[in-house]
Parts: structure tokens; sequence; C-alpha cells
């Protein structure tokens, strides 16, 4: 799988990202970085917790990391998770917006994490 193949799986814009981080090595490595990131936990924990100011934080800080990498889908699911939770509160729709976030980061992990191993 090339990483053209895996953004592509991910719904992510490789040409942004190759304009961006110029070649296929530094992307592979931030891909990495993207891997250990703990904003997707903050927002799982806080949710739980019903601590929705720190759940706007790891959505605010989730989001910048998805638009740096041009995880197109992933951004746009976090970006309205993050307009939700501003202002640290919760809405009725929450929730799903979370689930929804969740759902497509597991689904970007999980293509990143194939192709790691397929490089291996």
């Amino acid at each position: 799988m090339t990483v053209e193949e895996c953004y592509s799986n991910i719904g992510g814009s490789y040409e942004e990202v190759k304009s961006r981080l110029r070649d296929d090595a530094r992307i592979i490595k931030f891909m990495g970085m993207f891997m250990r990131d703990q904003s997707f936990q903050t927002i799982t924990d806080a949710i739980a917790n019903q601590d929705y100011a720190e759940a706007f934080k790891g959505a605010h800080s989730l989001k910048g990391v998805s638009s740096n990498m041009a995880f197109t889908r992933l951004y746009e699911a976090v970006d309205e998770l993050t307009e939700d939770l501003r202002g640290g509160s919760s809405s009725e729709n929450t929730l799903n917006l979370y689930e929804k976030t969740k759902d497509i980061y597991e689904a970007v992990a999980r293509a990143i994490k194939e192709f790691q191993d397929a490089q291996a």
C-alpha cells in the first residue's frame, strides 16, 4: 500500500498533505506521531466525566492535527464536535457527534496501522 492509497482509504487529501510536508517519508513520520497523539483519548475521557471544557480542548487539538495531516473526513467530523462543545457545555447532539468522530477516528487509526504493518 502506498501513502496515497492510505490517504484514499481514510478520506484524506494526499495532494494537500504532500504540498505541506513535501515527501512521503515526512508524511509517514507524522502519521506515526498522529498515532501517539492523545487528543482523542482526552475527548473520550472528558465526555465520560462530563467535563465538556476539557472535551473541547481535546477536540480543538484533534481538529488542528487532522487539518495539518489533511485527514479531511476526520477534520470535518471533529470540527462539528468542537463547535458543539465550544463554551464548555454539551448539547443534545454531543454524543452523536462524538460517536461520528469516534467511528472516523478509529477508521483512520486502522488504516494507518495497516499501512505501518505493510511497511514493516
